[in-house]
C-alpha cells in the first residue's frame, strides 16, 4: 500500500515499481533518449565532459534532494560520496 503512495508521490527511491532508464525502460547507450524532466536538466553543448560527468547522477540525485527541502534554513547531510559533495557544492554558492 504504501509502496504505490510513494509512486504516485514522486519518490520513487521508495517506490516498488521504479522505472530506470537501461534498465525498466529502453534507452540510455542510445544518440537520442526520453527522459521525465523531473529528473534531467539541459547541459551546455559545448561542456567539457569530464567537468559535466558528477553532473550527470550525483548531481541530479542532489538537486533533487536539496530541491525537496523547500525553504529550509538549516540543511544536514549524511553520507558520503559524489552526492553530498555535489550537494555540499550548490549549498555553499
Amino acid at each position: 500500500m504504501f509502496a504505490r503512495l510513494y509512486c504516485a508521490s514522486g519518490r520513487e527511491n521508495l517506490c516498488d515499481e521504479p522505472l530506470f532508464t537501461g534498465y525498466t525502460r529502453d534507452g540510455g547507450f542510445a544518440s537520442h533518449a526520453g527522459a521525465d524532466a523531473a529528473y534531467a536538466f539541459p547541459l551546455p553543448d559545448d561542456g567539457d565532459p569530464v567537468a559535466l560527468a558528477p553532473l550527470l547522477c550525483a548531481g541530479l540525485i542532489g538537486w533533487r534532494s536539496l530541491v525537496a527541502t523547500g525553504s529550509a534554513r538549516t540543511v544536514g547531510i549524511y553520507g558520503f560520496g559524489a552526492v553530498a559533495r555535489e550537494a555540499g557544492a550548490a549549498l555553499s554558492t
